[in-house]
């Protein structure tokens, strides 16, 4: 074996153990005897871009392409150094000058497509994931990404195929674990998210992010107790994830324990300045009386500052118009909260013709005929107790009542209703006309079973607190004509003021500008209308405004029309520790108070719309 054979074995063992110090030491002896020793400088372009040091290693890259032209290997690699720089033009260019050299490099496809994918060219990442699997189908890399990529278009069912098919290859990969829970819990599957999550931190117990998205789903299941353990883990393992933090704050929030959900937000924005969505939860559980405090001066300074997305802004509208309301500046917060809603409006995708032609066919499908027809029909359960109404109307507090209440339980806001017409009902609502008994009587049981979730044995009255179930009534009186239905009702204007004045995660897109919101308002009104000519369901009214000014009466109507022996404890509601997960989870660990009645009188010259479409006062419904 010659000297250069063996300095050759040597750098390429030192390579191979990791020492990269002696291997660049052998790499450039061999150059100084052959300057143009392709494999050595290859190597030293590795070494170099290893240790961060990129425009040596761009050089090395580009000199092997001067001597081997067709080196797909040293496009591929150059693209990567280009793309660490931010050349992001130049790495495509070598990316795709590695494709023409070899065309089935795969390599080089998902590099292309993570590349396309962080500039938001989804649908070509998703072409290129494509592409190396038409070359290497078992490549569980490039699953995972197509799954990515597919996941970032709203394909959920292909996003989950693709992540399944990764676990196929690799099942014990927690990653794509994690990334089929997260596909799963976007479909609503909660608990085989959960079993996801589960599964990833058997794998890597220390996981961080799955204890994290584990927390989550238990949070959306309403086991709260397990959510703060398993972010509380979460945080054992990564205590600088300020997202973690955050989270467990809104979880202590929800069991009304405030003063630890301030501190749990406070070390969210210790760890991130400037998390602007932190800061609109942190300002949503406390009250204000000046605005020479740290909170508005800080958001102010975000806001002022050029580094502020338009996302990140929109929070911190919110978060300053309620420190501006709360201070009683009421132009300056209705300022804000214009500012922050119409970023929302953007992106939002609310069509009130549409959404006329669906409450016609709700109207058309469960008329009083057919109403009449299915009487005899569905569960005789009388468990169900249906809380519905406008969002802002009451909803929470008069959960909060009914399950202070020993002999009742409050499931919360759940979706089941929505999701079992839309998903077993086809063609809903015409489609409810043609349900069988069975089929009646199987969505009714695989409600009831939901709504057992968390109540004890003895239970007499389980509340679903979801105010949009008002459109679902018809089919609520279908499945359980002895249900009891309770409507929460406020003055429109305060109704109407209050959503546009709140920021929903997720939903009522209608929300984020005054006219949709009266639009949206006055489809309720007419579809209650309707409900109240067709429906012979107990249902009773709960006039917000009057429930805070003569809380004890109100309060034994309530009680008297669900049929429970009266108790004491329904007065002292604020004594209830149950975890509330709504807009309303602050206000509920409060006593009765009247200052929310006739709010909107504050901001009544910022009302046109709502006055142009409800009228000078509004109407209750």
């Amino acid at each position: 074996m010659t000297e250069l054979q063996q300095t050759l074995a040597a750098a390429a063992e030192q390579l191979r153990i990791g020492d990269l110090t002696q291997a660049e030491k052998s790499y450039r002896a061999i150059l100084e005897a052959v300057p143009d020793h392709v494999p050595s400088l290859f190597n030293l372009a590795l070494i170099a871009h290893h240790a961060g040091r990129l425009e040596e290693a761009i050089g090395a890259y580009r000199r092997v392409l001067e001597l081997e032209p067709e080196s797909a290997d040293a496009y591929n690699n150059l693209g990567n150094a280009l793309k660490s720089q931010g050349r992001l033009d130049e790495a495509e260019d070598a990316y795709c000058a590695a494709l023409r050299a070899q065309p089935d490099y795969s390599g080089a496809q998902i590099n292309l497509g993570m590349m396309w994918e962080n500039q938001g060219r989804i649908e070509e990442a998703e072409e290129a994931y494509r592409a190396a699997l038409q070359t290497q189908p078992r490549l569980t890399q490039a699953h995972i990404r197509l799954g990515n990529a597919l996941e970032s278009q709203g394909r959920i069912k292909e996003a989950e195929a693709a992540y399944r098919a990764a676990l196929a290859l690799a099942p014990d990969e927690a990653d794509t674990h994690v990334c089929l829970g997260l596909v799963l819990e976007t479909q609503g599957r909660l608990a085989e998210a959960e079993a996801g999550y589960r599964r990833a931190i058997a794998l890597q117990p220390r996981f961080a992010g799955a204890h994290i998205n584990l927390g989550n789903v238990l949070e959306t299941q309403g086991r709260i107790k397990e959510a703060e353990a398993a972010l509380r883990r979460a945080l054992a393992y990564d205590p600088d994830v300020a997202g973690a933090h955050m989270n467990l704050a809104n979880v202590l929030k929800s069991q009304g324990r405030l003063q630890e959900a301030e501190h749990a937000y406070r070390e969210t924005l210790r760890r991130k300045p400037d998390y602007a969505e932190a800061y609109s939860n942190l300002v949503a559980g406390k009250r204000y009386t000046s605005l020479q405090n740290d909170d508005a001066k800080k958001i102010l300074a975000l806001l002022a500052s050029p580094d502020t997305g338009e996302q990140e802004a929109m929070y911190l509208h919110f978060a300053l118009g309620k420190i501006y309301d709360d201070c009683k500046l009421y132009d300056e917060a209705f300022a804000e909260y214009r500012r922050g809603n119409e970023i929302k409006h953007k992106t939002a995708r609310f069509d009130i013709a549409a959404f006329k032609v669906y409450v016609d066919r709700i109207i058309n499908t469960f008329d009083s005929e057919f109403i009449a027809q299915q009487e005899a029909k569905g569960s005789t359960s009388e468990l169900p107790v249906f809380i519905v109404g406008m969002p802002r109307s009451g909803t929470t507090l008069v959960e909060q009542i009914i399950s202070s209440h020993p002999r009742a339980h409050g499931a919360g806001e759940l979706d089941e209703i929505h999701k079992l017409a839309m998903q077993d009902v086809p063609s809903y609502p015409e489609g409810a006309r043609v349900i069988n008994n069975d089929a009646m009587g199987a969505l009714a049981r695989e409600y009831e079973g939901v709504l057992q979730r968390g109540a004890a044995t003895d239970t007499l009255r389980v509340s679903d607190k979801m105010p949009l179930n008002f459109m679902h009534l018809g089919f609520i009186s279908l499945l359980f004509p002895r249900a009891h239905i309770v409507h929460c009702v406020r003055d429109p204007w305060d109704v109407c003021l209050s959503i546009y004045f709140q920021y929903f995660p997720s939903g009522h897109d209608y929300a984020y500008d005054l006219d949709d919101i009266a639009a949206y308002y006055r489809e309720y009104e007419r579809l209650m209308s309707h409900w109240r000519r067709v429906l012979s369901a107990k249902r009773h009214d709960v006039v917000y405004e009057d429930l805070v000014t003569d809380q004890k009466t109100k309060t034994e109507e309530l009680i008297a029309f669900l049929e429970l022996p009266w108790d004491d404890r329904c007065l002292s509601f604020t004594q209830n520790r149950r975890p509330v997960q709504t807009a309303s989870m602050w206000q509920v660990r409060q006593p009765i108070y009247t200052t929310s009645v006739h709010r909107w009188r504050r901001y009544a010259r910022h009302l046109g719309p709502l006055k142009e479409s409800l009228g000078m006062h509004g109407t209750n419904v």
